[in-house]
């Protein structure tokens, strides 16, 4: 595996301005289509159920591939993954601007699906590559890291649909994805060339898997990133819809809805710096709370009867961006520190099961946020006012479950022991360290044996007794016994 320490200071930026450059490449990848693409599938008689099946394509491929990937990624190495999956997204992209040459609608719709499909399966396999290095290489600042890619990822998906249009109405349909799909091919051998190794063939990274999976608490962590970005995804297909009750045109309907996207990018890199500082629960606490009222602002409190305005919305959009990026930044730090903190482990293969885990739940998010508040807002007596209340709902519920278990986890749940493992008075759990299976100290001539199972601290007063714990030296200096 790739040791963060062996990298300077000016090799881990090098390496993040490109997963940053990596990562805008990747939004504007799925925004690409967004404004053109439907209006062309309308034309060669596909419906707008059948274009929503073809969109959720790639999200569904991610849901599907993900574990795999996490569980290979140990022994096949992040290196040749990511040059894979770059490769096959970029392939794909290309070959998605080749539907208008389809004859019949049939075709059109069949290879629409399978390209996107396998559109997916690359990206699956280049979002865990990319995610388990991210975490080798910070580990101790995961969330910081998280909070640039997550940026740049907004970014791009945010200019997609503008550099999309902009070639589309230079070139034709097949413009856009001949353009960015070559600058992703290309991209990746350079990429791939650059970015260190990661890999492990001696953890079982399976293990990892089903220990996360068993655990409330992770599960916990994965329906809040379900519940994000199911709410995201519901307010981006379906917001046109509500601001037609304020009679807006396009440009400025697109425009408010950037608000949400500026506000997320902004306090991204913010709440990643701080929560590495501060810890993780607050913020991920704090951030499910503003979704909660985000959502009911932007749907106007419907159970109140309250006349739905636009400064509702506009608001409710800015909170939410905030509460996104409080939610989404620390979420991989935290499932990463209570793997290591609760003997689940902490290498490389609860690394990559981490990214997977993120990856499936996102993804699933990704596939219902869409189909069902659309379904939803389709429902005269339901609507878009009291789908987002139910979103909103939802996250409260999130907040109240996270609330209640760190309450219980404070005051009820049985503490392991820790210890001061050296003079900077950090502190590691006893069970991390190696027993000591028998050992004789010598103190005024006299031999005493220690037997096995016992943790021993150094009564001597000259110096400290030297235990050796995961590979590393560390000076235990207090003179009782646990």
């Amino acid at each position: 595996m790739a040791n963060s320490q062996k990298y300077t200071a000016s090799k881990k930026g090098g390496t993040m301005a490109l997963i940053c450059i990596i990562y805008g490449l990747w939004g504007v990848i799925y925004s690409l289509p967004v404004p053109f693409f439907p209006r062309e599938a309308v034309k060669c008689g596909l419906s707008v159920l059948e274009i929503g099946v073809i969109f959720a394509m790639s999200p569904a491929a991610v849901f599907v591939c993900s574990p795999l990937c996490a569980i290979l990624l140990p022994s096949i190495g992040s290196k040749y993954m990511f040059w894979a999956g770059m490769t096959i997204e970029g392939g794909c992209t290309i070959l998605f601007g080749t539907l208008t040459l389809m004859d019949d609608r049939i075709s059109f719709l069949v290879f629409a699906l399978l390209i996107r499909f396998t559109q997916g399966i690359g990206g699956a396999i280049q979002g865990v590559a990319i995610e388990s290095t991210v975490i080798v290489l910070y580990r101790d600042r995961i969330a910081s890291a998280k909070g640039f890619i997550e940026t740049c990822l907004g970014i791009g998906y945010a200019t997609g649909p503008l550099i999309g249009a902009g070639l589309y109405k230079a070139g034709g349909y097949a413009m856009p994805f001949l353009v960015i799909g070559s600058i992703v091919i290309l991209t990746a051998p350079i990429a791939t060339y650059t970015l260190p190794q990661v890999a492990d063939a001696n953890v079982a990274p399976w293990k990892s898997m089903i220990k996360l999976s068993k655990s409330f608490y992770i599960i916990l962590l994965c329906f809040g990133i379900f519940i994000q970005v199911a709410s995201q995804t519901f307010i981006e297909t379906n917001y046109s819809i509500r601001l037609t009750i304020f009679h807006m045109d396009v440009v400025k309907s697109a425009a408010i809805i950037l608000i949400s996207a500026t506000s997320y990018a902004v306090i991204g890199i913010t709440v990643g710096f701080a929560s590495d500082y501060f810890g993780y629960k607050k913020f991920i606490l704090s951030g499910f709370f503003l979704i909660a009222i985000a959502l009911q602002m932007m749907g106007s409190f419907p159970y109140f009867k309250i006349k739905p305005t636009l400064w509702h919305f506009m608001v409710g959009s800015a909170l939410y961006g905030v509460g996104a990026g409080a939610v989404m930044m620390p979420m991989s730090a935290e499932m990463v520190r209570y793997a290591s903190e609760n003997d689940i482990g902490d290498n490389l293969g609860v690394y990559s099961s981490v990214a997977g885990l993120f990856k499936v739940f996102q993804s699933l998010g990704t596939i219902c946020g869409p189909s069902v508040g659309s379904s939803l807002t389709s429902v005269t007596s339901i609507g878009f006012s009291w789908t987002s209340s139910i979103f909103g709902f939802l996250a409260l519920l999130q907040f109240l479950i996270f609330a209640c278990y760190n309450i219980y986890e404070i005051n009820y749940k049985p503490k392991k022991p820790t210890k001061v493992i050296d003079n900077c008075r950090t502190y590691e759990k006893l069970s991390s360290i190696e027993e000591v299976q028998e050992e004789h100290v010598s103190k005024d001539g006299e031999n005493h044996t220690i037997k096995s199972k016992d943790i021993v601290y150094d009564n001597t007063e000259t110096g400290a007794q030297v235990l050796e714990c995961d590979d590393r030296q560390k000076k235990i200096s207090d003179s009782t016994k646990l």
